[in-house]
């Protein structure tokens, strides 16, 4: 049975006769589900399943298991995606944690519209243009709105993979508002301030965390703004922000009015988080580039990167020891340390 019109996983099962050991991986599993008053036995594959997304040819009451029956929102996608991730097997809610899923989602030249709710354990992969700048064929993640502007994508995941998308909102909002975000990676995505004469700077940012967050490698991205649009922030941490470990933010273009980067004073630990050869910018390059509250111990570690600014970093405890070869035009960045 190929054909999913229900959201209500009844279980998860697999016949006796398969073996789902270890020894076999590859083994099938079924899903029984409920679809009106019919029950369907689908099979359903251990090693991911991938859905397709179309905002032009899909439709939200496909099963987006193919191309020819791709759903038209991601949101959609992600539903089918966490319904299959989070099966009931005999009477137990399963969070399978080796399966990831991928959501293939095709450059259109329309606006998806933005993720409310990310998957976990789930890859996003944009399958178009490359997602600087304006054109056709770039899968665009939207918040934008002249009323109510929102991130384009907002709340917690872990093992989300977000790849070759461009997202963008704007007015008073965060383009990627994560609350907590573990074990995920952000890859050759463009980060946009759209509208400059919607985008008010005083609040505007990049990516904020709000939540405890770890283990995730953000990387090869580009932030996009410009004359008004400046964000004030590229990348913050919210006051809420106790933890924030074990990350990996390199080789980022980041456009920032106020600072590249900045840790309030309330994230305590930062432990083997590192910040390395990104290129900061901003605002006629008078940001701070690294503004770094870490109160407690800061073990955030500043390394190789280009500050196209004057006022270089300010870190606070062990400020000195954590910034290390960062450079500008004509020498060496200084920074404010303590």
């Amino acid at each position: 049975m190929s054909t999913i019109k229900g959201d209500i996983y009844k279980s998860l099962f697999h016949f006796p006769e398969n073996d789902c050991s270890s020894r076999n991986p590859t083994s099938s599993y079924y899903f029984q589900m409920w679809d009106g008053d019919e029950v369907k036995i689908v099979p359903y594959n251990i090693s991911g399943i991938d859905y397709y997304v179309n905002n032009i040819t899909g439709n939200d009451n496909n099963d987006g298991l193919s191309r020819d029956t791709a759903v038209a929102e991601i949101n959609r996608a992600i539903i089918l995606s966490e319904a299959a991730r989070l099966a009931s097997w005999g009477g137990v809610t399963l969070t399978n944690h080796t399966l990831k899923n991928r959501i293939h989602v095709q450059g259109t030249g329309i606006s998806y519209a933005a993720i409310t709710s990310p998957p976990s354990f789930c890859d996003i992969i944009a399958e178009g243009a490359t997602p600087y700048g304006d054109g056709s064929g770039i899968v665009v993640v939207s918040g934008k709105s002249t009323t109510s502007p929102t991130p384009a994508i907002a709340g917690t995941a872990r093992g989300l993979g977000l790849y070759g998308i461009q997202f963008e909102t704007s007015g008073d909002c965060y383009v990627l508002d994560f609350v907590n975000l573990f074990r995920s990676e952000i890859y050759f995505c463009g980060i946009k301030a759209s509208d400059p004469t919607l985008v008010t700077v005083a609040t505007t940012g990049g990516v904020r965390f709000t939540g405890n967050s770890g283990g995730n490698y953000i990387h090869e991205n580009m932030w996009m703004g410009g004359n008004d649009s400046w964000f004030t922030y590229g990348i913050t941490t919210g006051s809420d922000v106790v933890i924030f470990n074990e990350n990996r933010i390199e080789n980022n273009f980041i456009e920032a009015a106020t600072a590249g980067m900045y840790v309030a004073a309330e994230t305590v630990t930062g432990d083997n988080t590192h910040v390395v050869r990104n290129h900061f910018t901003g605002g006629n390059h008078t940001l701070a580039v690294s503004v770094d509250d870490n109160s407690t111990v800061g073990r955030i570690l500043y390394c190789g990167n280009y500050c196209g600014s004057t006022d270089g970093g300010q870190l606070f405890n062990n400020g000195a020891i954590r910034w290390v070869g960062n450079y500008r035009a004509n020498g060496f960045s200084t920074v404010t340390a303590s």
